[in-house]
């Protein structure tokens, strides 16, 4: 499975409301742009523990949890990252 579909199943399956942003959300306007990875934002702090992407890891991603600062306007990032796949 890809690990973009990896993200999105445990999303999904966690019912977390999430948003494609970045480069290929641009994809959609018309405007090309390329990067090598995907982009997902969501309001929902809870997928920042390392618990919520297990599978994700158990298929050889290499999942890191990074939270901000209490001032930082991002309660934090998650990236996933498998051979060349980026999420």
């Amino acid at each position: 499975m890809r690990l973009v579909h990896r993200a999105l199943t445990i999303l999904d399956e966690r019912r977390t409301p999430f948003a494609l942003i970045g480069a290929l959300a641009l994809g959609v306007y018309g405007a090309e742009r390329s990067t090598r990875d995907i982009d997902f934002l969501t309001v929902d702090s809870s997928i920042l523990n390392a618990d919520v992407w297990t599978d994700a890891a158990a298929d050889g991603a290499q999942v890191k949890v990074f939270k901000g600062d209490f001032d930082d306007p991002l309660a934090g990032t998650v990236r996933l990252v498998r051979d060349r796949e980026q999420v």
